[in-house]
């Protein structure tokens, strides 16, 4: 939270087989598929020193990983996993 506080966007981490291309481990027979989405609009914290209480952050939380579950949805029959789940840990 610090880092994305720090850049004023959200960091997130993804790992793979290369260094240029961390989110895909292995590519796949069928190619690649890179979704991009709408991004997600920004708020600001209700408090008045401006840092977000922890049922903000959890509402948030939320919203980005329903919106996260939507794309994968919307683009698995595309990338060749057409009865794929995806789990968000």
């Amino acid at each position: 939270a610090r880092t994305s506080r720090s850049f004023g966007c959200s960091v997130t981490l993804f790992w793979g087989r290369w260094w240029w291309l961390p989110t895909v481990p292995l590519t796949p027979p069928h190619g690649c598929t890179i979704a991009i989405a709408e991004p997600l609009p920004s708020r600001r914290a209700a408090a008045a020193d401006g840092r977000p209480s922890d049922d903000e952050v959890e509402a948030l939380h939320a919203e980005y990983e329903r919106a996260l579950v939507e794309v994968f949805d919307q683009y698995k029959a595309a990338a060749g996993y057409p009865d794929a789940e995806l789990t968000v840990l």
